[in-house]
C-alpha cells in the first residue's frame, strides 16, 4: 500500500494514525473504521 503514497503523504497519514490511536482506544478504532474506511488509496493519486 505505501509502495504508491508519496513519502510526504505516508509520512502525514502515519502521524495522522498514531496521534487517532493515542486519543481512542483500540476497540473504538476498529469501529470507526467499519464504519468509515479511510481512502488511503485515493492519496497516491
Amino acid at each position: 500500500m505505501f509502495q504508491t503514497v508519496p513519502k510526504a503523504h505516508q509520512e502525514m497519514v502515519t502521524a495522522a494514525l498514531r496521534w487517532i490511536l493515542a486519543q481512542q482506544s483500540k476497540e473504538a478504532v476498529l469501529e470507526q473504521w467499519k464504519v468509515a474506511p479511510p481512502d488511503l488509496h485515493l492519496l497516491g493519486r
